[in-house]
């Protein structure tokens, strides 16, 4: 479920060198080097993936190994000062179901939705040719996440991953927040040549 998924792609050749707007009688060694550029871009925004708060029941009580035991929802999901990368989900919103007989809870299917999802994908590309028309060396340099924008999946929604003190006060655990597995890759630069012949 996601509402918002755009991917916009765009490719630009570079007005310089033969045949293109500026640079077309530039001597030779001018337009190899300067001339023939393509310049690319993919810009994806998404909303944020879903996923359902769950937990562990000990295997005692388990009714079925297959299914998503879900705990109670006794307040509102987001902490009082907003939502943060250190605390996605408030801890103190969610409770164990204490029946055993009764293990599933009241918290919706799909009932988190983690942060949006943004990424710039830029491309440099020239192609030069070689010794004969059908031989020619293509030069790449790409950069992924050019903008270096932190991207999250689902914080951890496992209930189980509580800590609470004596009087049931929810006091640390992972649960609520963003575990290192869940982040998309930062930026990444690559370089290539490609030989065509």
């Amino acid at each position: 479920d996601q509402p918002i998924n755009n991917t916009t792609s765009v490719v630009f050749d570079l007005p310089f060198g033969k045949e293109r707007r500026f640079g077309r009688n530039a001597p030779r060694i001018v337009d190899a080097v300067l001339g023939g550029w393509r310049l690319t871009l993919i810009n994806t925004m998404t909303s944020g993936q879903v996923g359902n708060l769950t937990y562990n029941l000990p295997t005692a009580n388990q009714v079925s190994t297959v299914l998503s035991y879900r705990p109670n929802i006794i307040g509102n999901l987001v902490p009082s000062g907003g939502s943060t990368i250190d605390l996605y989900l408030d801890r103190n919103a969610v409770a164990i179901p204490t029946d055993r007989s009764q293990p599933f809870g009241n918290a919706e299917r799909n009932i988190v939705r983690g942060p949006a999802f943004f990424q710039a994908d830029l491309g440099l590309h020239k192609q030069f040719p070689l010794w004969n028309e059908t031989t020619r060396l293509e030069f790449r340099a790409e950069a992924f996440n050019l903008f270096n924008h932190s991207n999250f999946g689902v914080p951890d929604t496992n209930a189980s991953n509580i800590t609470r003190d004596a009087s049931g006060n929810a006091i640390g655990g992972t649960f609520g927040t963003f575990l290192r597995a869940s982040a998309f890759p930062a930026r990444e630069i690559q370089f290539a040549l490609k030989l065509y012949f």
